[in-house]
């Protein structure tokens, strides 16, 4: 074959196209087997069927007529097996079948026969959907033809997403859905996930949520399969749209006329539009979370709303007014008014406006603390209540202060002029005369001990004649409109001349003696004197007692005194005065010269003023508090010299224990009392020794009394403690 010889008697040609040339010598063999696969003329290749002339016509001419074995027809042994793949997959069909070599096959697809798809198997490396069909082989040898079943061979497409699900945004309680579309063999299997989650059910094409709500906000995708595989969308988002939610909502306005309000809301949520209504019906152009109302009038005034309106739904505010505020006024203010002390006085003021309405009531233009009300009362009115009376009404809109009221609280009468009382002369005249001020018109009234005196009505009431009845207790009453006021009562004595009970007496006095003279008159009124000597006025001697402190004998002379009362005078008869000198004096009219009493002994003088002791006090020329006969200025001692020695020392204080308890010394063994009472309490006690110790040994020394330490008069000199002997000249 091909110009090889054949050495074996039967030679098989295993190898698939294998080439052999008709009629070239076949050598070295006695049979040859074969199967021809393909005959080529000039290289062209023949159909099967114009090879199956060729092969009958060679079996018939040149084998046949040395083959000594029977001839036996194709027979399919296993018959191709159906097959599903996918695009892309390998396809292979094969068919065994038997009969007398060789045989040759044929594979047809949907009856078509395949070129070059002529041994038992037909493999396709790639498959395509063209190569889905009917498959079948016609399997020929030299003896005959046969025919495998013709089996389906199913190309499936893989998947590809045609349509990706969306991202969607949904309002709460929505149900939006999500929608897929693919290509591919089916069946096509669906399952939806969420976060990557599968969710149960979800195996459709179209997912549909329902009442959606903040946990179904997440990322969705489905997962789609086919006999080819799988495929995964893209995965898309879930947002949900916000609600509307008004979180701050409209507040009531109050404006004042030809003001301005202004209303907002606050709200949250996806896609707000606003539209603001007047009593439920929309206002043309509010559509904003804001809405002003300008220059306010009364029809303004009306209850309004807002409808926020969002992709999800729609929210209407609360309701509120809008009140339109008239400023205050005063319709009818506070009148003046007169008014007695006492009574309760009411101002009241009419506003006019809108409530609610504020009051100040002022006086004299200050704020009345307290008086805030529409009425302003004072209670039981004094004069300090009187002036002028405001009030200011205001409200949120403006304020109208009230023309001034004035209010006259009427004053009680008073009496400027009272006579006090008074001396009426006996068959004189006598004019008593008030005067009063007070709210006219005024009148008045004298009364006599209580008793009104008739037609005694002017502010003069004349006595005349004076008689002794008109003595008594008189007062006037004046009435005004409001009150009565009635004066304090005042005397009214009747007197006549002072009338001299003791006149002066003559007197005979000594030089440098005190000389009083004295005169007793009686009179209803009060008395005056004037004393004279030798007719002639002295001066300061006025009183009924006219004194001369030292006689000399230029005051010896003619004395009178001139005694007047209310009505008169009466001057006393004339006195004289003699005055002796000294050296002749006997003051106290023991029958001895002045001189002699002091050279006998008979009189002291402890001053040392040539007068006897007795007389000084007699005289007034010294004092006696004490009255133990001795002159004051004549008491010096020295306290703390107890004994009497000129000195102090613990022996005075010794001195004063033996007198303070029972031993040889008595209170008359005391000679100078004063000087032994240290703590000057008119009295001796232990206590005096005690304070007169305290300075001997005290540490700070207790300083006795004075005069302490030099001699001195008693500063105490009415107690009862005096000295019989005075220690100091």
């Amino acid at each position: 074959v091909d110009g090889v010889p054949l050495t074996n008697l039967m030679h098989t040609y295993g190898t698939s196209g294998q080439r052999f040339l008709v009629g070239a010598e076949m050598t070295g063999s006695t049979h040859v087997q074969m199967q021809v696969a393909e005959i080529l003329v000039y290289g062209e290749a023949l159909t099967v069927a114009e090879r199956n002339q060729v092969v009958d016509h060679l079996r018939a001419k040149y084998f046949d007529e040395f083959c000594s074995v029977p001839c036996l027809p194709p027979q399919i042994a296993t018959d191709p097996l159906p097959d599903t793949l996918c695009i892309g997959d390998p396809l292979t069909v094969d068919v065994a079948a038997t009969g007398t070599p060789p045989l040759f096959y044929q594979w047809s697809l949907d009856g078509v026969p395949i070129p070059g798809a002529t041994s038992a198997t037909y493999s396709v490396a790639g498959a395509a959907l063209v190569d889905a069909g009917l498959y079948d082989v016609v399997v020929t040898n030299a003896c005959g033809t046969a025919t495998s079943a013709a089996v389906e061979v199913v190309v499936q497409s893989p998947l590809a997403v045609t349509l990706q699900p969306s991202a969607q945004s949904a309002c709460p309680g929505s149900s939006p859905s999500f929608t897929v579309a693919a290509t591919g063999s089916g069946p096509i299997f669906y399952q939806w996930r969420f976060n990557g989650t599968p969710i149960g059910g979800a195996t459709a094409a179209t997912l549909n949520l329902t009442n959606i709500a903040a946990g179904d906000v997440g990322n969705y995708d489905v997962v789609l399969t086919n006999p080819c595989g799988t495929a995964t969308s893209v995965a898309v988002a879930l947002s949900l749209l916000d609600p509307v939610a008004i979180q701050v909502q409209p507040v009531p306005q109050i404006g004042c006329l030809g003001s301005s309000v202004t209303m907002n809301v606050t709200a949250t949520g996806t896609g707000l539009t606003y539209q603001w209504r007047k009593n439920g019906t929309p206002i043309a152009g509010a559509t904003g979370s804001s809405f002003s109302l300008t220059n306010l009038t009364l029809s303004d005034a009306d209850v309004y709303d807002v409808s926020v309106i969002g992709t999800c739904n729609t929210v209407n505010s609360s309701v509120v007014t809008v009140s339109v505020t008239t400023p205050a006024s005063i319709t009818t203010g506070p009148s003046p008014a007169v008014t007695c002390p006492g009574d309760n006085v009411m101002f009241s003021v009419t506003p006019a406006g809108s409530p609610p309405f504020f009051y100040e009531w002022r006086k004299d233009g200050a704020a009345i603390p307290g008086e805030t009300g529409l009425t302003l009362t004072i209670p039981a009115a004094t004069s300090g209540d009187s002036g002028d009376y405001t009030v200011v009404v205001s409200n949120s809109c403006g304020s109208q202060t009230s023309t001034p009221a004035l209010l006259t609280v009427l004053a009680d009468p008073a009496f400027d002029v009272v006579p006090g009382n008074t001396f009426a002369c006996l068959g004189g005249t006598t004019n008593l005369t008030a005067a009063a001020t007070g709210p006219a018109p005024l009148t008045f009234q004298w009364f006599k001990d209580g008793n009104p005196i008739p037609a005694a009505t002017s502010t003069t009431l004349v006595l005349s004649p004076v008689v002794a009845t008109d003595a008594g207790s008189y007062s006037i009453a004046v009435t005004s409109s409001c009150t009565t006021v009635t004066s304090q009562t005042f005397d009214v004595s009747v007197d006549s001349l002072p009338q001299i009970v003791t006149p002066p007496q003559p007197l005979t006095t000594c030089e440098n003696f005190t000389t009083d003279f004295t005169v007793v008159a009686d009179s209803v009124s009060p008395l005056t004197y004037q004393w004279r000597k030798n007719g002639f006025d002295i001066v300061g001697a006025t009183t009924a007692t006219y004194s001369i402190a030292t006689t000399t004998p230029a005051d010896a002379g003619s004395y009178d005194v001139v005694v007047t009362n209310a009505c008169n005078f009466v001057t006393t008869l004339p006195v004289q005065l003699t005055v002796s000198p000294g050296t002749l004096c006997d003051c106290n009219m023991n029958g001895m010269l002045d001189s002699d009493d002091l050279a006998t002994g008979a009189s002291n003088d402890c001053n040392e003023n040539g007068i006897p002791d007795e007389c000084d006090i007699a005289s007034g020329t010294s004092l006696d508090d004490d009255m133990n006969g001795i002159p004051d200025d004549c008491g010096f001692f020295d306290r703390g010299d107890c004994n009497i020695d000129s000195s102090f020392n613990i022996a005075d204080v010794i001195f004063l224990l033996g007198f303070s308890f029972p031993g040889p010394l008595g209170p008359n063994d005391l000679q100078c009392k004063d000087a032994c009472d240290c703590n000057d309490d008119g009295g001796l006690n232990i206590a005096d020794a005690i304070c007169f110790l305290g300075f001997l040994f005290g540490n700070p020394p207790i300083i006795p009394a004075a005069p302490f330490g030099a001699c001195g008069v008693d500063p105490t000199d009415n107690d009862s403690l005096d000295c019989l002997e005075f220690p100091c000249p």
